[in-house]
């Protein structure tokens, strides 16, 4: 069957459409045998139109279309598939053959993909039998499309306008799932009066066999790749290949790095693929219907998965195959990242009983909405955790079990060890809140317990696992019982709170325990936006104190011995900037100061980083702004630093387990972790501040762009020289910390660590100030959620070897030194104990007091 959607033709809007232009239309786009079979149809379309049924012709004229068809189709096909959506407007979408056929010699990869079959009976021009066919969206949605969709849910029309034809960014999966069920009900309340798609020349709404209704949802992984990939429009060679055929070039077929600028672009700008789907590389990165949830990570909500590439990827980056991930909720809430957005599939609704909307897990359009609440477990032995009745995984001390997306309200909470009692309590979720418990398990009686108990008393004491002295099993034990209360409450942070918990010292107990204690902590703070009081004045967060797992664990890849003693470090609340200084910042330092502005290699000043200042540079600039502005500026101290890039993370980037170029600038022909995937593109430069993800505390660029210098003098291991200001005369080398565009993924880790003598000047290396807050406390605004934090998805094979080689330098760099690897010159210090290097004391010697 022939759906006829040519240029200049309207549905339902006959004086918009005079027939000679739509047989001039067709003429050019059908050869002249097939235009006697066009004519009949329009003939007999004809003379069945006129006695169509009053309610039909009422259903039809309250579903016209009135918006201007650039703005929903503005590469019209003649097989087009139109389908209304509220406010007098329409969404396109596209027969995709999938008859679950897999051609001869398909690798496993693309036998998964063939294997799909469609839902609808699609019938070819000319052809009298149906083939099953997915429908699946021409185009991302756009702004206008999206915010018509809100209002089938009991929104407003959105206005009308051209703007309206970009296509929609900053959309949670949350969004766009709730979206498609609304749009779903919607249809379902007007189907009865629209012509069914296989059988309609005009607006239509697809109708399945058995008289199932039909829904509107987000495409799974395997529906996205096979459409991407082209389907059976092309061969069985070209589609197992990263991209589809591009006749005009992928700067002809995508939005992206290259040719983007940035900027989310409208539709139809781009040449479709060979399905006649637009922007399936680029433009935004597509939500995709199915969830990822690490199996190595049980009680995970998961995280949504994005497909296709944005403007801000690289050539490299827009292949098929290519995923990545973004959580659903950060320490805001739901997170709604610029760069996602989505593409509806049509397809037959669950049987099952009320609105399609419920039947997808979904509250009914018009519903309450209520946010789901965390949970944080804090332990003081390694302990399993059930809750509501099901295992949901293992807590630790010093790593608690965070269960995020759960129902506000009473939980079952049961943490169990073996040798310990088990503990049963039920904590109260809030809604959009963290909220923490900290159990202490009571030591069964017998063997067992006592053996538990000083097991656990001699690893903390750095003793053999055998202790033959009764004496010590009962020594040992009594400090046990002391030193299990204070692992507890220190594990935990916040008792409840928007943001993600961070762990604070309490005082311990020393009354002598006799049954199972919870002990709930006091509510934190969120990281707050500082605004500027001068135009010349970094924006600053204000960090809350807490404390964090200091460096890097021994089995993480790319780990350097000076990344150790991993330690836990108590941090005082300070302000770090929201970005790095860029050269607009400090030329303006110059300026006043009369100092030579640094050279920018012609890459632009403005709001690129700074680059080519020493450290000394960097105090200066600090000393100077705190003077202008009565503010304590300074660098931050290292602990400072990774407190800040971590954000509550202890994985090797904020990202996650792999960081992509989307996320920070960095050289990505090197892949991180030796896993053979070179993801992303070689920017061969600075970007400017802000426009990539922030970290979950609001931190942009903190990994990658440029080294940034801090405060804190080198030492080969931990020892309390990372929590303090170095002396500003001393000649020692200064810690860098967070990678740069120049280097491979491996250096951004948040425990990555270099250093240079003070007096260094090269085009990778720039700063970010601390402040010192003490009592400052006015102006403070919260910190906007997250937007970003997308993930590749890698799954790591076993025994994967850590990647350590610095990459070979570049001639274009020649006359500015390497960062050096790790220095043997500096002295080397004895391991210290914890209690040596929890405790420090800020001392900025070079900062001037301030009144602030």
């Amino acid at each position: 069957m022939l759906r006829l959607r040519a240029p200049g033709f309207a549905p339902l809007c006959a004086p918009c459409a005079p027939v000679p232009g739509l047989l001039r239309a067709l003429r050019g786009r059908l050869p002249a045998s097939g235009m006697r079979p066009v004519l009949r149809r329009l003939l007999a379309v004809a003379l069945v139109a006129a006695p169509i049924p009053a309610a039909a012709a009422s259903a039809a004229e309250a579903l016209r279309i009135a918006w201007d068809r650039d703005l929903y189709n503005p590469q019209a096909e003649v097989d087009d598939v139109l389908v209304p959506v509220p406010c007098g407007g329409a969404m396109v979408f596209r027969w995709v053959a999938a008859d679950g056929t897999v051609p001869a010699g398909s690798s496993a990869a693309t036998r998964a993909l063939y294997g799909l079959r469609g839902p609808f009976a699609y019938r070819a021009p000319g052809e009298g039998t149906g083939q099953p066919a997915l429908l699946v969206g021409k185009y991302e949605v756009t702004a206008l499309q999206h915010a018509a969709l809100q209002a089938a849910s009991g929104g407003s029309c959105p206005a009308v306008d051209a703007a309206g034809r970009r296509v929609q960014g900053r959309v949670a999966w949350q969004d766009a799932v709730q979206a498609a069920a609304g749009w779903s009900v919607w249809l379902a309340e007007r189907a009865a009066g629209v012509p069914d798609c296989a059988s309609a020349l005009v607006l239509c709404v697809p109708r399945v066999a058995d008289g199932d209704r039909v829904m509107a949802r987000l495409p799974t992984e395997a529906e996205w790749e096979y459409a991407a990939r082209g389907g059976v429009k092309v061969t069985p060679e070209q589609f197992a290949a990263p991209l589809y055929p591009m006749p005009e070039g992928l700067r002809g077929h995508a939005w992206f790095a290259d040719n983007a600028d940035g900027r989310v672009r409208p539709i139809g700008y781009r040449a479709a693929n060979p399905l006649g789907l637009h922007d399936v590389y680029g433009n935004v990165e597509e939500l995709q219907l199915g969830l990822n949830r690490d199996r190595r990570y049980p009680g995970q909500v998961g995280a949504a998965v994005i497909r296709g590439g944005s403007v801000h990827s690289g050539a490299e980056d827009l292949r098929a195959g290519r995923r990545s991930e973004v959580p659903l909720y950060g320490p805001g809430g739901v997170i709604r990242a610029p760069d996602n957005g989505y593409r509806l599939l049509l397809d037959r609704a669950p049987g099952a009983v009320g609105p399609i909307a419920l039947a997808s897990g979904l509250a009914a359009p018009g519903a309450a909405r209520t946010q789901p609440g965390h949970l944080q477990v804090n332990v003081d032995v390694a302990a399993e955790v059930r809750l509501d009745g099901r295992a949901v995984g293992r807590a630790v001390p010093g790593a608690p079990l965070a269960l995020r997306g759960l129902a506000p309200g009473e939980h079952a909470l049961e943490v169990s060890a073996q040798g310990y009692g088990r503990v049963r309590e039920s904590p109260t979720v809030g809604a959009a809140r963290w909220t923490q418990v900290a159990v202490a398990l009571p030591a069964a009686r017998g063997l067992w317990g006592w053996w538990a108990d000083l097991s656990l008393a001699s690893e903390r004491a750095g003793l053999p696992s055998w202790l033959p002295s009764g004496v010590g099993l009962l020594v040992l034990t009594g400090v046990t019982l002391l030193w299990r209360r204070v692992v507890a409450r220190v594990g935990a942070g916040g008792g409840e709170g928007t943001a993600p918990p961070v762990v604070r010292a309490t005082e311990p107990e020393v009354a002598e325990r006799r049954a199972p204690t919870v002990l709930k902590a006091a509510a934190l703070e969120q990281p707050t936006l500082i605004p500027p009081t001068h135009a010349f004045e970094p924006e600053m967060i204000a960090l809350p104190g807490g404390e964090f797992w200091m460096g890097s664990p021994e089995d993480e890849s790319g780990r350097r011995s000076d990344e150790g003693p991993r330690h836990r470090v108590r941090i005082e609340p300070f302000g770090i900037g929201k970005t790095q200084v860029t050269f607009g910042q400090y030329d303006a330092f110059c300026e006043a100061t009369g100092r030579v502005k640094p050279e920018d290699r012609g890459w632009d000043r403005g709001e690129r980083p700074v680059i080519n200042v020493s450290w000394h540079d960097a105090m200066a600039y600090a000393q100077w702004l705190s003077k202008e502005t009565e503010r304590s500026y300074r660098l931050p101290t290292e602990a400072e630093w990774e407190y800040a890039a971590r954000a509550g993370t202890q994985t090797p980037f904020w990202t996650g387990r792999d960081i992509h170029t989307d996320q920070a600038n960095y050289d990505a022909a090197y892949d991180y972790n030796d896993w053979g995937r070179r993801i992303g593109v070689y920017r061969g430069k600075t970007v400017v501040v802000g426009s990539l993800p922030a970290n979950p505390w609001g931190l942009h660029e903190v990994l990658g762009n440029v080294w940034e210098w801090t405060s804190s003098e080198y030492a080969e291991r931990y020892a309390g020289a990372e929590q303090r200001c170095a002396e500003s005369k001393g000649a020692a080398g200064r810690v860098l910390r967070g990678g740069s565009w120049y280097h491979e993924p491996g250096l951004l880790r948040a425990a990555a660590r270099i250093w240079y003598p003070p007096v260094i000047r090269n085009a990778y290396s720039g700063f970010r100030l601390a402040r010192t807050l003490g009592g400052f406390r006015e102006d403070l605004v919260p910190v906007t959620p997250v937007e970003g934090g997308k993930t590749d998805r890698i799954d790591e094979p076993a025994g994967a070897p850590d990647v350590t080689a610095d990459p070979a330098p570049r001639e274009d760099l020649i006359d500015t030194p390497r960062p050096p690897t790790l220095h043997a010159s500096a002295p080397t210090q004895a391991e210290p104990r914890v209690s040596e290097i929890t405790a420090p004391t800020l001392f900025c010697p070079s900062m001037p007091s301030s009144p602030r």
